[in-house]
């Protein structure tokens, strides 16, 4: 037999939020200099603000609950018994460390829940680029070893994410040409599908194999950045990770999600920010590059951009690599983002 006590949910952003603006608050690291304490305080306060209305409303839509006896998370009590159900789970060997992917909110400096994310979607114009990649090797199976002047093009919609580059990412049944340009004798590597994306006309180019990405696993390539260029060492890898590592990162591999209707058929990886290319990467033993703060603005670890929020650093980076001759191509695309 269980009561039905009424419970009150006082935790979480919603609380938060409504009390940062009533206090003019706007961040974080503005909550600390007030102190946590009194911030905690004048969410509990507002908590109960609407405790008569919610009995009246309830009860008036015929919900037989007790609200004498209810319950409130954020009474000692009820955490503490939460606090015991997890230590209960450590001790009994049921709880394990590690890493998942979830939204992020830059300026609540926390991860957000779906029901948090689902209180509003905007339309944002976001930057879509193409990369080129400078090959180093391809597996012997392919049998072409003049590699001089030959890149990997990715195609992308997040160049924040672009330092943080560990790897790439192909289809295991699509078809890759390898392609010279006719204008200036570079030769590409990409989905055979999306020529007609990047050149208007078959005489502009010359086809010069076609393989499947099956065949492309393992190949490597040169970093973008040299933020992490020591990672392509296996040993530096497990130095950093606590991880055996047999292969290091800036490398070729395979999964089923890459498609071929939109980009290169090429998918640039940056594990620590996306599921998909956390997954991919999962038991290399190739640490997670994350050189962010938690207001998402960029650690010394890139110091060119340290203390630049991300979504400001992609155009100076974007400039940066058309400069360098790593910039195929420049367009926008429209995206849908939780605000």
């Amino acid at each position: 037999s269980v009561d039905r006590r009424f419970g009150w949910d006082c935790h979480g952003l919603p609380i938060e939020n409504l009390i940062e603006k009533e206090l003019g608050i706007n961040s974080k690291h503005e909550i600390e200099e007030m102190g946590v304490d009194k911030f905690n305080e004048a969410c509990r306060a507002s908590v109960l603000r609407y405790t008569s209305e919610w009995r009246k409303t309830i009860t008036r839509m015929g919900r037989w609950v007790d609200f004498d006896n209810d319950y409130k998370t954020m009474n000692p009590e009820f955490m503490e018994s939460i606090w015991w159900v997890a230590k209960s789970l450590w001790d009994k060997g049921l709880i394990y460390e590690g890493q998942y992917i979830l939204p992020y909110c830059p300026r609540c400096s926390t991860v957000l829940s779906s029901h948090e994310l689902a209180q509003g979607y905007k339309d944002k114009q976001d930057p879509a680029v193409t990369i080129r990649f400078k090959v180093k090797s391809l597996p012997a199976a392919i049998g072409d070893n003049d590699l001089e002047n030959t890149y990997f093009i990715a195609w992308t919609t997040t160049p924040w994410t672009l330092p943080s580059n560990l790897g790439l990412c192909m289809g295991p049944e699509v078809e890759y040409v390898k392609l010279k340009d006719k204008s200036d004798g570079t030769n590409y590597i990409f989905a055979k599908a999306r020529i007609s994306a990047y050149f208007k006309n078959e005489a502009d180019y010359e086809i010069l194999w076609t393989h499947k990405g099956s065949e492309f696993i393992d190949a490597t390539y040169e970093p973008l950045f040299p933020y992490f260029a020591d990672l392509a060492d296996p040993k530096v890898c497990e130095e950093k990770s606590g991880q055996k590592c047999e292969k290091g990162a800036f490398r070729m591999f395979n999964a089923d999600y890459v498609s071929t209707e939109d980009g290169t058929g090429i998918v640039h990886i940056a594990p620590a920010f996306g599921e998909e290319d956390n997954k991919v990467f999962r038991g290399t033993g190739v640490p997670n590059v994350q050189p962010l703060d938690a207001e998402c603005k960029f650690t010394k670890e890139v110091p060119d951009y340290a203390g630049v929020f991300v979504k400001d650093a992609d155009k100076d980076i974007m400039d940066r690599l058309k400069k360098e001759g790593k910039l195929v191509k420049r367009e926008t695309v429209n995206h849908q983002y939780p605000h």
